[in-house]
């Protein structure tokens, strides 16, 4: 995703993200982030911590518990992130 030149930074998808779960548009979630990834946006905790909140948030458990499992495969262990 490009807008004249400009390339989104980590918070600008991270923002549409959040808007994308409030708005419970799962089909654009993962478009974008599978466009995230496409662009070399890094994937850090703080993504993952995201997408794990917003998929368990809207009932896609299978989806958060794979973000949870990344997470802790790193060793990072938040309580809302948990199975």
């Amino acid at each position: 995703m490009k807008w004249n030149g400009f390339k989104p930074d980590m918070l600008v998808y991270v923002t549409m993200l959040q808007a994308h779960f409030q708005s419970k548009h799962m089909i654009d979630v993962m478009m974008l982030h599978a466009d995230m990834v496409k662009m070399g946006v890094i994937q850090n905790t703080f993504i993952y911590r995201v997408l794990s909140r917003g998929y368990r948030e809207n009932g896609y458990l299978k989806s958060a518990l794979m973000c949870s499992e990344y997470l802790m495969e790193y060793g990072i262990h938040f309580p809302e992130c948990r199975g």
